[in-house]
């Protein structure tokens, strides 16, 4: 389903949308009086779908909901035109599959120290060696919102055409997901193994990784449960300046810089972790927002310092150097500002709000499907991600040249 409203109203009762006569070229000459009109924009659309599966327990549904409002104000006089304009934007993202809040089918398996949460409830995941594994779709919601407030100036002097502006915009993620709250189970065969030097090293097995699933022997479970909800929030906000500078009638260069910030994201009640690594990865302390860690200082509650020096030059040249032959040329450098997006979920689901742990079975402690996450089992591992608190973003450099020539005919 969708629908999309729309209204524009020029104030000025000219009848092109920026004034002047037919098509506006009047008052882009500034001959006309001030052009002076608003617009306002409204679309919403929603979908729904079933995931369907070849094993009918493993089905689920998935839903999305948007939702984009703007407004805009356009009023010029004379050689100067100026837009301010104000955007919300309303994402919400939800999957699910047959048990959610209906029916804790692992727990009734007798699967113990998984979530109980009845968000949660599911299948585990199961892997195999030479088989293709299964697990069902896991429950999430996502919302995500912007807020946005821009404004841009053009203006027209002689040779040259100015363009300035920026946008700030307010970034609100919420999201609650199972992520791995009911398990994975690994199955390779080999059902118990030992630390030995060099790594685990089978004891006893089957030789086969189905017969080991029909025993209920896993060599290896995953479990990442605990904090399930996140609401994270962030800044960003550009500014730009442009000159179309049109030197001689076969030649114009344009000349821009734009500045862009884009911060990284907080937890609304600080519920995300990092490691602060030593040189060389000799050792790493768990920190969280507003600590001090031993390696790299104080940790600012988003755990990554700002990039603030993404400063991106727009260089662009166009020149008919023959009547029909034109050469155009041009160099920008492009910022990714959705990392900090990927780098705060993988902050998210970490010690001590959440458990996450990986456990190998062993002679002394075999794992089962029943046990399979103990509280305190051989080999556990605590999961924790780690990234560089001074990590910059990266950038691409582009250049262009190209040529174009008309051919005349015959």
């Amino acid at each position: 389903d969708a629908i999309s409203l729309r209204l524009i109203h020029n104030f000025s009762g000219t009848s092109g949308p920026f004034g002047g006569g037919p098509g506006g070229g009047g008052g882009r000459r500034g001959g006309r009086g001030p052009r002076n009109n608003i617009n306002l924009a409204l679309n919403w659309a929603r979908s729904s779908s079933t995931i369907e599966n070849p094993f009918p327990s493993l089905a689920g549904a998935a839903g999305t909901q948007g939702l984009n409002a703007s407004a805009r104000w356009v009023y010029g006089k004379g050689r100067i035109t100026n837009t301010v304009g104000f955007t919300y934007n309303h994402n919400h993202l939800a999957t699910t599959n047959l048990y959610s809040g209906v029916n804790d089918v692992a727990g009734s398996a007798g699967i113990t120290g998984i979530s109980t949460d009845p968000f949660n409830w599911g299948l585990p995941g199961i892997s195999f060696n030479t088989y293709g594994g299964f697990g069902g779709p896991i429950p999430s919601r996502e919302l995500d919102q912007t807020y946005t407030a821009s404004e841009g100036l053009v203006w027209s002097r002689g040779k040259h055409a100015w363009r300035m502006g920026g946008d700030y915009r307010r970034i609100f993620q919420s999201f609650r997901s199972a992520r791995n709250a009911e398990g994975s189970f690994v199955f390779t065969g080999f059902a118990t193994s030992e630390y030995l030097p060099g790594g685990p090293q089978p004891v006893a097995d089957t030789g086969n990784d189905f017969a080991d699933y029909l025993l209920g022997l896993p060599q290896q479970t995953s479990l990442q449960s605990g904090t399930s909800a996140y609401n994270f929030r962030a800044n960003s906000f550009d500014f730009y300046g442009q000159d179309d500078w049109r030197i001689l009638a076969n030649l114009s260069l344009n000349l821009g810089l734009r500045y862009e910030y884009n911060g990284p994201y907080t937890e609304a009640d600080n519920h995300i972790a990092n490691l602060d690594v030593s040189p060389g990865y000799t050792n790493a302390v768990p920190v969280l927002p507003g600590q001090t860690g031993p390696y790299s200082g104080t940790f600012p509650n988003s755990l990554v310092r700002a990039d603030r020096n993404n400063f991106g030059p727009r260089l662009g040249l166009a020149w008919k150097p023959l009547k029909q032959t034109v050469v155009r040329a041009g160099y920008g450098i492009n910022y990714n500002l959705a990392q900090y997006g990927v780098f705060v979920r993988n902050f998210a689901f970490q010690p001590p709000f959440a458990i996450t742990a990986t456990n190998v079975s062993d002679l002394a402690s075999p794992l089962t499907i029943e046990n399979g996450f103990p509280q305190s089992p051989p080999g556990t591992i605590t999961n924790n991600y780690a990234l560089d608190p001074n990590y910059r973003l990266p950038y691409v450099q582009i250049w262009n040249v190209d040529m174009q020539r008309q051919l005349s005919h015959g």
